[in-house]
């Protein structure tokens, strides 16, 4: 889930050789984890700026800038590559397009108006056929089941492997549902004053417990003109759905947005904290959440997965890319790769050894597989999975059932107005994809 609203941090970054209309105000408010990057927002607002004012020299300086602090985002390289070409460097324009097509990120590069001056270019030609290929659809999944009330707008998804049931949680309705053993979704827990949007879930039987997060703010049922942003973890009873505990975020924590978790074989929560890019822990029996990371070491935190030792958490930045970040010590280390992108990774599960990541912060949206090395700490390979299945409207986060990816394929997060109106004559029955992950996707593919 995407609680900032930094033209990076929150993955708004619009590029700016996309036209007139789709270029972001520069003077947008920043909170959150946007706090902990002034400098990045700022160099990526200037250029925008300049960019707009015609001044392409001075929007080359600062997209190279940009580029500095955050190497390899595609977005960022995109901005370069519209400067260069309007400067006339066709050749370094072309090596960065290059690059982000190696990233399979897709660019609409015929309709950019700052691509004017390369269309000329062989290379350029190669290029919208890569982002053509790119963005082509590859659906492997089935159709596990769809919500048939519009309005629950599921948001994640967790396994109960007591009952082989699922728990369903609304980011509108304020509310966890479950299915039964014949496929029908019936309540969990009802919406209360205590419960606002329901995100990520993690069953614990050992201990006979749901852990969720919840957050207070405007998509929500019966929320405020101004409802102010809180978050917290939520412990629920796994027989009943009754609230046996509750924990907010660290008080010396600014900017806080609880977001995803994860729970260790002991019972120790890992929670992500989009808004302070962070990391918080709740100890066994613990009373109270700890920082484990800093604020400000990510962007925006979101999907976190334990290793199968448990000895590394992995953490979803995404701005960033993936995360190992070790549980004794809390060091963290970024895990570079060469090949398809890891940005704007909403869930992250794991099968075997292998990550299993959720992207719907990047065109096209898809699932890929996170092949890592034998010491857990670097990729060996990225393989796209799934991208662009025509039943996406916004994938958000999944559960990983014994060879199978079940994940929420139509989170409907756009179907909002910019006052938090739910725009219900835009939305479709909430849909749950099954795909298979023990299949390797052929190069063809």
């Amino acid at each position: 889930m995407k609680l900032s609203t930094g033209v990076l941090c929150g993955f708004l970054l619009v590029v700016f050789g996309c036209g007139g209309t789709d270029i972001p105000d520069a003077d947008a408010p920043q909170t959150g984890a946007d706090a902990e990057a002034p400098d990045l927002d700022s160099i990526v607002r200037s250029a925008i700026e300049a960019h707009q004012a015609g001044d392409y020299d001075r929007a080359l300086e600062f997209s190279l800038q940009a580029e500095e602090i955050l190497p390899d985002h595609p977005r960022l390289l995109f901005n370069t590559a519209c400067a260069l070409a309007l400067t006339g460097d066709s050749g370094a324009a072309l090596d960065r397009l290059e690059r982000i097509a190696e990233m399979q990120f897709a660019v609409d590069l015929e309709s950019s108006p700052s691509m004017a001056p390369l269309k000329d270019e062989p290379r350029f030609h190669e290029l919208m056929q890569n982002m053509a290929r790119i963005a082509e659809p590859l659906e492997r999944s089935t159709v596990a089941f769809t919500v048939p009330d519009p309005t629950f707008l599921v948001e994640g998804v967790a396994h109960d492997p007591t009952t082989g049931g699922l728990f369903l949680s609304s980011l509108w309705q304020r509310r966890i549902a479950r299915t039964t053993p014949d496929g029908e979704t019936i309540p969990f827990t009802e919406p209360s004053e205590s419960l606002w949007s329901m995100l990520g879930m993690v069953v614990d039987p050992d201990n006979g417990v749901l852990w969720t997060i919840t957050v207070g703010g405007p998509r929500m049922q019966g929320a405020e003109p101004d409802e102010p942003l809180r978050s917290a973890l939520v412990r629920l009873s796994l027989a009943d759905g009754s609230e046996l505990a509750r924990f907010e975020p660290p008080v010396d924590v600014d900017g806080a947005a609880l977001d995803s978790l994860a729970v260790s074989g002991n019972g120790t929560v890992y929670v992500s904290d989009s808004g302070a890019g962070a990391i918080h822990r709740l100890a066994p029996q613990g009373q109270h959440l700890e920082v484990m990371v800093a604020p400000g070491t990510f962007l925006s935190t979101q999907g976190l997965e334990l290793s199968a030792d448990e000895s590394t958490l992995y953490a979803a930045d995404y701005g960033r890319g993936v995360a190992a970040v070790d549980v004794e010590t809390g060091e963290v280390r970024f895990l570079g790769n060469d090949g398809p992108c890891l940005l704007g990774i909403d869930g992250l599960e794991r099968h075997g050894d292998d990550l299993i990541a959720i992207q719907n912060g990047i065109q096209p949206p898809r699932v890929v597989r996170i092949v890592l090395g034998s010491d857990g700490q670097s990729v060996d390979g990225v393989e796209v999975l799934e991208r662009a299945h025509h039943l996406y409207r916004e994938p958000t986060l999944g559960t990983v059932v014994g060879d199978d990816l079940i994940y929420v394929a139509a989170s409907q997060w756009q179907s909002f107005d910019e006052e938090g109106n739910l725009l219900v004559d835009q939305l479709v029955e909430p849909t749950i994809l099954r795909l298979p992950l023990t299949d390797r996707v052929s190069s063809e593919e």
